[in-house]
């Protein structure tokens, strides 16, 4: 019986190990692509794949990452907060905003849009060779070219 056992354990364990593993999953680990962030300064280029324009009287939407990871911009606002990477996401828990309306209806969207993203949890890639930054999540796209 225990012979039986033995073999039986044995058969168990080759089969176990014959199978297939599964390829790991390559991400880049989060604080490289924050270390990447620091001191930058990005321009809005695109939305949801859409290049994106202002009017002229529009100051151009920007985003940047200080040393300590204070992140702050504008859309329409200037807008900073305490940034973070929390299960691989850019969040900003909390961020303070100026409060006007925008020139555009449109840009008044975005800017609630992307408030809301930094809030829930941003997926952020960064190229290396163009410095293209992208933040997204299920329902918004932004990239950002660099500007330093």
């Amino acid at each position: 019986m225990k012979i039986a056992l033995l073999i039986f354990s044995l058969i168990l364990c080759t089969a176990c190990s014959a199978q297939p593993k599964p390829e790991p999953i390559h991400m880049p680990a989060p604080n490289s692509v924050k270390a990447a962030l620091l001191n930058r300064q990005f321009q809005l280029t695109a939305v949801n794949g859409k290049p994106f324009t202002v009017s002229p009287e529009q100051p151009e939407p920007g985003l940047s990452f200080s040393r300590e990871m204070i992140v702050s911009g504008r859309i329409c606002n200037s807008f900073s907060g305490a940034g973070q990477f929390r299960n691989s996401l850019l969040i900003v828990p909390e961020m303070a905003a100026t409060l006007m309306l925008c020139h555009e209806p449109e840009l008044n969207e975005l800017e609630t849009a992307f408030f809301n993203l930094l809030h829930t949890g941003a997926a952020v890639s960064l190229d290396e060779q163009t410095g293209v930054l992208i933040l997204s999540s299920n329902k918004l796209t932004l990239e950002y070219k660099p500007i330093n």
